[in-house]
Protein backbone atom coordinates (compact mmCIF):
# COMPACT_ATOMS: atom_id res chain seq x y z
CA UNK A 1 0.00 0.00 0.00
CA UNK A 2 2.90 2.51 0.99
CA UNK A 3 3.97 1.89 -2.58
CA UNK A 4 1.02 2.79 -4.16
CA UNK A 5 1.38 5.95 -2.04
CA UNK A 6 4.41 6.97 -2.61
CA UNK A 7 3.69 6.05 -6.48
CA UNK A 8 0.78 8.01 -6.83
CA UNK A 9 2.70 11.22 -5.06
CA UNK A 10 4.43 11.51 -7.94
CA UNK A 11 2.09 10.89 -10.85
CA UNK A 12 -0.70 12.23 -9.54
CA UNK A 13 -0.21 15.70 -8.96
CA UNK A 14 0.13 16.03 -12.41
CA UNK A 15 -3.91 15.91 -13.35
CA UNK A 16 -6.85 15.12 -10.88
CA UNK A 17 -8.05 11.66 -11.27
CA UNK A 18 -10.87 9.56 -9.96
CA UNK A 19 -10.15 6.54 -7.70
CA UNK A 20 -12.88 4.03 -7.06
CA UNK A 21 -13.51 0.48 -5.54
CA UNK A 22 -12.34 -2.32 -7.67
CA UNK A 23 -14.97 -4.16 -9.12
CA UNK A 24 -14.61 -7.99 -9.71
CA UNK A 25 -14.20 -8.66 -13.20
CA UNK A 26 -14.71 -12.32 -14.20
CA UNK A 27 -12.33 -12.86 -16.55
CA UNK A 28 -9.37 -12.08 -14.18
CA UNK A 29 -8.07 -14.99 -11.71
CA UNK A 30 -9.60 -14.49 -8.23
CA UNK A 31 -6.63 -14.18 -5.95
CA UNK A 32 -5.85 -16.92 -3.10
CA UNK A 33 -6.11 -14.07 -0.25
CA UNK A 34 -9.08 -11.92 0.71
CA UNK A 35 -8.35 -8.38 2.18
CA UNK A 36 -11.16 -7.76 4.58
CA UNK A 37 -13.41 -5.05 3.70
CA UNK A 38 -12.62 -2.51 6.47
CA UNK A 39 -9.05 -2.78 5.05
CA UNK A 40 -9.97 -2.37 1.45
CA UNK A 41 -12.31 0.93 2.64
CA UNK A 42 -9.49 2.69 5.04
CA UNK A 43 -6.87 2.57 1.80
CA UNK A 44 -9.77 3.72 -0.80
CA UNK A 45 -10.34 6.96 1.94
CA UNK A 46 -6.64 7.53 2.22
CA UNK A 47 -5.74 7.16 -1.62
CA UNK A 48 -8.68 9.78 -2.19
CA UNK A 49 -7.29 11.94 0.64
CA UNK A 50 -4.34 11.64 -0.66
CA UNK A 51 -5.64 12.71 -4.29
CA UNK A 52 -7.44 16.02 -3.31
CA UNK A 53 -4.85 16.84 -1.70
CA UNK A 54 -2.58 16.68 -4.40
CA UNK A 55 -5.47 17.99 -7.01
CA UNK A 56 -5.64 21.12 -4.65
CA UNK A 57 -1.94 21.76 -4.25
CA UNK A 58 -1.52 21.79 -8.03
CA UNK A 59 -4.69 24.02 -9.13
CA UNK A 60 -3.07 26.25 -6.20
CA UNK A 61 -0.17 26.12 -8.01
CA UNK A 62 -2.16 27.75 -10.80
CA UNK A 63 -3.27 30.61 -9.40
CA UNK A 64 -2.04 34.09 -10.28
CA UNK A 65 -1.04 32.36 -13.80
CA UNK A 66 -2.64 33.52 -17.11
CA UNK A 67 -3.57 30.64 -19.76
CA UNK A 68 -5.71 30.33 -23.04
CA UNK A 69 -9.22 28.67 -22.07
CA UNK A 70 -11.19 27.09 -24.92
CA UNK A 71 -14.81 27.88 -23.68
CA UNK A 72 -17.44 24.85 -23.42
CA UNK A 73 -20.32 26.76 -22.85
CA UNK A 74 -22.30 28.53 -20.02
CA UNK A 75 -20.96 27.79 -16.68
CA UNK A 76 -23.62 25.84 -14.18
CA UNK A 77 -23.21 28.69 -12.14
CA UNK A 78 -25.23 32.00 -13.29
CA UNK A 79 -25.93 35.25 -11.80
CA UNK A 80 -28.63 36.97 -13.28
CA UNK A 81 -26.84 40.83 -13.71
CA UNK A 82 -23.79 38.19 -15.52
CA UNK A 83 -22.64 35.63 -17.43
CA UNK A 84 -20.51 33.03 -16.46
CA UNK A 85 -18.64 30.08 -19.10
CA UNK A 86 -16.94 27.36 -18.23
CA UNK A 87 -13.84 26.03 -20.45
CA UNK A 88 -10.58 24.30 -20.12
CA UNK A 89 -6.83 25.52 -20.08
CA UNK A 90 -4.09 24.48 -22.15
CA UNK A 91 -3.70 21.48 -19.40
CA UNK A 92 -7.05 20.34 -19.28
CA UNK A 93 -8.10 21.64 -16.08
CA UNK A 94 -11.77 22.97 -15.49
CA UNK A 95 -11.77 27.05 -15.46
CA UNK A 96 -14.94 29.32 -15.07
CA UNK A 97 -14.61 33.07 -15.75
CA UNK A 98 -17.22 35.98 -16.03
CA UNK A 99 -18.06 37.61 -19.34
CA UNK A 100 -21.52 39.47 -20.54
CA UNK A 101 -21.15 38.02 -24.10
CA UNK A 102 -23.72 35.72 -25.24
CA UNK A 103 -22.59 32.76 -27.76
CA UNK A 104 -18.70 32.05 -26.26
CA UNK A 105 -19.21 28.06 -26.87
CA UNK A 106 -15.85 27.39 -29.03
CA UNK A 107 -13.58 30.62 -28.72
CA UNK A 108 -10.84 30.69 -26.72
CA UNK A 109 -10.16 33.69 -23.92
CA UNK A 110 -7.13 34.78 -22.19
CA UNK A 111 -7.73 34.47 -18.68
CA UNK A 112 -5.25 35.35 -15.74
CA UNK A 113 -6.42 32.53 -12.38
CA UNK A 114 -7.40 34.21 -9.20
CA UNK A 115 -8.63 31.54 -7.35
CA UNK A 116 -8.22 27.56 -7.22
CA UNK A 117 -11.40 25.38 -5.65
CA UNK A 118 -11.36 21.97 -5.09
CA UNK A 119 -12.20 20.56 -8.45
CA UNK A 120 -11.39 23.91 -10.81
CA UNK A 121 -10.23 27.55 -11.01
CA UNK A 122 -11.79 30.49 -11.38
CA UNK A 123 -10.56 33.47 -13.37
CA UNK A 124 -10.25 36.70 -15.30
CA UNK A 125 -10.54 38.13 -18.71
CA UNK A 126 -7.84 39.77 -19.32
CA UNK A 127 -8.12 40.63 -23.09
CA UNK A 128 -10.43 39.70 -26.13
CA UNK A 129 -11.68 36.68 -27.26
CA UNK A 130 -10.82 35.04 -30.62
Amino acid sequence: MRSVVRAMSGRAARSPSTISRYLARSYLRPMDFKIPEEVKGRRLLELQELQNRLTIEALNRRVGRDCTVLVEGPSRKQEESTRFWRGRDEGGRVVNFELDRSDMTGKLVPVRIREAKKHSLSGEVRGEPW
